[in-house]
């Protein structure tokens, strides 16, 4: 019994070694290429010209960042703002919320303008 019980551990082994082995050469995929970069495909060997347009769209990415924070600070001021407003003994009214979000939506807009406008320069 204990001998019947090592050849199918043993068999078991061997048919697990023999999977993770054929495993690889069964399922040999690819290498996934990089994205072309936004604004046009690269020459073959330019590696000075791909970084370029790499960092373009490095550029365009930290952009994105600054709208994102500027976007998270005006709703901080607002909400913070609202916070102040909802107190009993403030000073805040309502309307210079309604002010503020107004301003905070413009700085926002304004910021993408210029990050927009930035992006063209490049």
């Amino acid at each position: 019994m204990k001998n019947t019980k090592h050849y199918i551990n043993h068999g078991i082994t061997w048919l697990t070694v023999m999977i993770l082995y054929t495993l690889p050469q069964i399922v040999m995929a690819a290498l996934p290429t990089p994205p072309a970069p936004s604004r046009g495909a690269v020459a073959a060997g330019d590696y000075i010209g791909g970084a370029k347009e790499y960092a373009f769209d490095i550029f365009d990415l930290f952009g994105l960042l600054a709208a994102a924070i500027a976007l998270f600070y005006v709703v901080w001021n607002v909400i913070g703002k609202y916070r102040e407003a909802g107190d009993s003994n403030s000073r805040v009214s309502l309307p210079e919320v309604g002010v503020q979000a107004g301003v905070g939506v413009i700085v926002v807009v304004f910021v993408i303008f210029l990050i927009k406008e930035a992006g063209t320069v490049l």
